[in-house]
């Protein structure tokens, strides 16, 4: 890999801003303020300088159907905008198991601008898999509390279940906090009235429903020490 000098820029770090030349030599930074430039320069007067941004909230749908978008197409959009780092987590193939996860990096082998890590879902029948998949290298498990994109919620039991796992692993999760019961009853109760205006939303995936869900997710996380994220 050949080296490259970033000239003239102003360096954003978190002791503040500084005129700094840089050196990146094997995908890393090998040097500040050398006065002989190595490789290939970039002129960077009048930039600033910042580290990649990380987004731990990507969906790229790959591999299954992308359709909507693939690796390819969303980390060079990642890139453009000063983005090095995504986390991914699609619902059309999710990573349940240490054999969907094997797969999913050999399919990405090559497809990605940008560095990557990769998130599972818990499925209520798949608690068991959560400490194989931490031990394997997911960095964090998604976990969704109502019955949505094909995923099926957790209800109150094996919620505490899974977050009784996740902490035993000191893993992380993110969970998606919309009461099931609530919002499938907002749902027959709007199919029933036909609507099909854009103002259904808000009311069949309601604030009662997030609140509920919240609440109880809240006290299991509480209850068995897990690091979760809402």
């Amino acid at each position: 890999m050949t080296a490259i000098t970033i000239k003239g820029g102003v360096l954003v770090s978190t002791t503040g801003e500084s005129r700094a030349d840089i050196v990146v030599d094997g995908g890393r930074i090998a040097a500040l303020d050398q006065t002989e430039s190595h490789g290939s320069v970039v002129d960077a007067s009048g930039l600033l300088v910042m580290p990649g941004m990380v987004d731990t909230h990507v969906h790229l749908m790959d591999p299954g159907d992308t359709d909507r978008e693939d690796f390819p197409t969303g980390t060079a959009a990642a890139a453009a905008r000063g983005v090095t780092t995504v986390v991914e987590h699609t619902h059309s193939h999710p990573v349940l198991n240490q054999d969907d996860l094997q797969e999913k990096r050999s399919h990405l082998e090559g497809r990605s601008n940008v560095d990557f890590g990769l998130a599972a879902h818990v499925w209520p029948d798949r608690i068991d898999e959560i400490a194989g998949l931490a031990a394997n290298g997911v960095c964090f498990f998604k976990i969704f509390r109502c019955d949505t994109h094909g995923v099926p919620g957790l209800d109150p039991t094996t919620l505490t279940r899974a977050l009784t796992e996740i902490a035993k692993v000191d893993a992380r999760c993110l969970i998606h906090n919309e009461d099931n019961e609530r919002t499938a009853e907002a749902e027959r109760r709007l199919k029933a009235a036909g609507r099909t205006d854009p103002g259904l939303l808000a009311e069949w995936r309601n604030l009662d429903a997030e609140l509920a869900a919240t609440e109880n997710s809240a006290q299991a996380v509480l209850s068995t020490g897990a690091t979760a994220t809402f």
